[in-house]
């Protein structure tokens, strides 16, 4: 899943700015965590915004799992 998505989530969770080194970098092909149709829109649709920023497509809800 990647520490940059990450890293940029949890700062805009608790208000603050992103750390510098976790704004660069996004994905030339996107990812998903599934390759089910289903979950592919799931993710498209519920993906928090620093993800979709860096291509990673997962559902919020896989993010609350975890």
């Amino acid at each position: 899943m990647g520490y940059r998505p990450m890293a940029e989530h949890l700062a805009a969770q608790l208000d603050l700015a992103p750390p510098e080194w976790s704004r660069s970098r996004t994905l030339a092909t996107p990812w998903f965590p599934s390759s089910l149709p289903s979950k592919r829109m799931e993710a498209l649709v519920w993906a928090p915004a620093a993800f979709r920023k860096h291509g990673v497509y997962l559902s919020a809800r896989d993010l609350e799992a975890a």
